[in-house]
């Protein structure tokens, strides 16, 4: 079989959006910020610029093309002495996506990612800020990345036999809370994530929290779990389960009592077949919590899929099933 991939959308170089940066190619190991207020981060270590979408100078991507993207974060910082404070938030246009949080008196380094599929339009710009009072420390060791490339694109210029490739969704756990937990239960619990972010294809359900695949491919799937134990030396247990029609296939897990806030994500790609069934579940004794902003997220979107269509992508792979 032929099989095509999403990195691509179309004949011709407007097509191809990607870039990948990290904070700094210094030999010698520095901090960013903390500062008094809110900051983009400006990447200066470029190693994917396809399409010059990413500017150096702002530290913004400027997407050239409305469509799907993929995006992904990962964060680090490290002190000698005192609290340490990792924060950054993804934003497009100056709003809030997701953020990723790591604020404890007890590690002296830590780190956290994210990876989400968004829809953008044309000229959105997305970026990644340092909140207030936090850091990231680098080198070149490449600690902090920022990632993204055109998934599928949905301007006038992509053909309308590809719409049925396109599948991708983001959720997040809860919309508009202060502050509020999932868990801890006596059983594992499937977690219905209520906010959505994208839902493209309509496979994933905020009724019974399960994503159930329309489209037989190879999938992109990731998640990030966060809590917070609410002080210091109160036991912390963030976990999750990532299940294919009821089987446990991958875990992530943080339960100590060093540190009142933590995260784990998880990323992978997986062959599914249509109506297969894709849900995160909360194991027993587990809690997740939100405030204020979107700290646990699940998405998926479909990469790879036989050609039934004579879609137009750039790049092709064969495979034999």
């Amino acid at each position: 079989d032929t099989w095509v991939a999403s990195t691509a959308n179309g004949p011709g170089g407007s097509s191809r959006s990607a870039f990948s940066v990290a904070l700094t190619d210094d030999k010698m190991s520095s901090c960013h910020g903390p500062f008094p207020d809110d900051s983009v981060i400006t990447y200066k270590r470029v190693f994917l610029n396809l399409g010059d979408s990413y500017d150096m100078q702002t530290g913004r991507f400027t997407a050239p093309r409305s469509g799907v993207y993929s995006l992904a974060v990962t964060m680090y910082g490290a002190v000698t002495a005192g609290k340490m404070a990792t924060c950054t938030q993804l934003q497009v246009n100056n709003r809030e996506v997701t953020t990723l949080l790591e604020r404890n008196g007890q590690d002296t380094q830590d780190s956290a990612s994210v990876v989400v599929a968004l829809r953008l339009k044309a000229g959105d710009q997305v970026a990644v800020k340092l909140l207030k009072g936090c850091s990231v420390c680098d080198s070149n060791n490449h600690y902090n990345t920022f990632t993204g490339f055109l998934l599928y694109a949905t301007d006038a210029q992509s053909p309308d036999r590809c719409v049925p490739s396109r599948v991708a969704f983001t959720v997040t756990l809860f919309k508009d809370v202060i502050f509020m937990c999932f868990g801890p239960f006596s059983q594992d619990s499937v977690i219905i994530y209520q906010n959505v972010v994208l839902n493209l294809g309509g496979g994933y359900s905020t009724d019974t929290g399960v994503f159930t695949v329309p489209r037989s491919g190879v999938y992109s799937i990731a998640l990030t779990v966060f809590s917070d134990a609410g002080s210091p030396n109160r036991p912390l247990a963030v976990c999750a389960t990532l299940k294919v029609n009821g089987e446990p296939m991958f875990r992530a897990s943080e339960q100590n009592r060093q540190d009142q806030e933590d995260s784990a994500t998880i990323a992978v790609a997986l062959h599914l077949t249509a109506g297969d069934q894709v849900a995160v579940y909360l194991p027993s004794g587990c809690f997740l919590c939100e405030f204020s902003s979107h700290f646990n997220t699940f998405s998926a979107f479909l990469s790879l899929w036989p050609d039934l269509h004579g879609c137009c992508q750039h790049e092709s792979v064969k495979q034999k099933e």
